[in-house]
């Protein structure tokens, strides 16, 4: 798993109008922080602890600068579930390498009735045992094997590294997850109606 400072660069806000999470925020848990609003990457690995605390534009980090962001950022940990109930481990199909941070969304959902098979599918519908997602904040992972902690079909996903020891059903669920190396949380498609998406082979 890639966890440079340029590698988190990939989850963080290119539109104006969330400036502030165009930025790497040094948290006080000893992860740098980067999101979209959409999706949030959290890693231990480029934590710098004299910048505990603050946040940076990340255009002109990756150049070597540093610009504090004005706003505040976004109050992340109250996005990570108290509790999980399920743990799955998938592998994400190298092709899913198509799919890049500014495509249109392309709907897919993960199936997970059996935990120990679940697998990828083309639907514009959900069940108590599956998610949908838009498959380029997965595109990352391609080619890789992950952990996803699951608690229902709405929720926030919890994603860790295959290796990783997590247990689901922590009673510490939520403090267990910040002392993973690295995290990831996916925000699910609420498929209330129909969809169309695009379909790749």
């Amino acid at each position: 798993m890639k966890d440079t400072i340029e590698y988190l660069n990939f989850f963080t806000s290119k539109d104006p109008q969330y400036a502030h999470l165009n930025a790497f925020y040094f948290d006080v848990s000893g992860h740098v922080i980067a999101t979209n609003g959409y999706v949030l990457m959290g890693s231990k690995r480029p934590f710098n602890i004299k910048f505990s605390g603050k946040g940076f534009r990340a255009p002109e980090y990756l150049k070597g600068e540093l610009v504090e962001i004005e706003k505040d950022f976004l109050k992340w940990k109250k996005c990570i579930p108290e509790e999980s109930a399920k743990k799955i481990c998938i592998s994400i199909p190298t092709w899913f390498k198509k799919f890049q941070p500014t495509d249109e969304e392309v709907i897919m959902t993960i199936d997970y009735k059996d935990i120990q098979k679940p697998f990828i599918k083309l639907t514009s519908k959900i069940n108590e045992t599956s998610f949908a997602f838009d498959a380029k904040y997965l595109s990352v992972f391609a080619g890789k094997e992950i952990q996803i902690l699951i608690l229902d079909s709405y929720g926030p996903k919890v994603i860790v590294d295959k290796n990783s020891l997590l247990d689901p059903f922590s009673k510490n669920f939520k403090e267990d997850v910040l002392r993973e190396e690295w995290f990831y949380l996916l925000m699910p498609i609420n498929l209330e109606k129909e969809v169309e998406s695009e379909v790749y082979l």
